[in-house]
């Protein structure tokens, strides 16, 4: 466990909800709000210049069944020059709620 950041977030998440969420449940109409708590967990660790990064975070006690999970992994890394880093992670969802799978890919320049 050398070297290795633990970082964790907790937050309430205010959404109204999808129609097919509320068509589901016979919600009222109007009464469609729906109070998330949102959460994360990561683990990141420095791998010589590249930041190594491991997660999971969603929504939980959703009013509508609207609970979202995924798992994902990461690094973010300089590329071309110091001043620029690109970032790249996978992930996959653990409900059905969630979709399969994802993926982003970007760059970030400093000033």
């Amino acid at each position: 466990i050398v070297d290795m950041n633990f970082h964790l977030n907790l937050g309430l998440h205010i959404r109204d909800v999808p129609t097919y969420a509320t068509a589901a449940s016979s919600a009222v109409p109007g009464n469609t709000q729906d109070d998330l708590l949102r959460y994360g967990f990561a683990v990141s660790r420095q791998f010589r210049s590249s930041l190594l990064l491991m997660e999971i975070h969603g929504d939980v006690l959703s009013r509508f069944d609207n609970n979202f999970a995924y798992v994902r992994g990461g690094i973010r890394t300089p590329f071309l020059a110091p001043n620029w880093l690109l970032t790249a992670s996978a992930g996959v969802g653990l409900n059905k709620e969630s979709g399969s799978l994802e993926g982003s890919l970007g760059m970030t320049r400093g000033f």
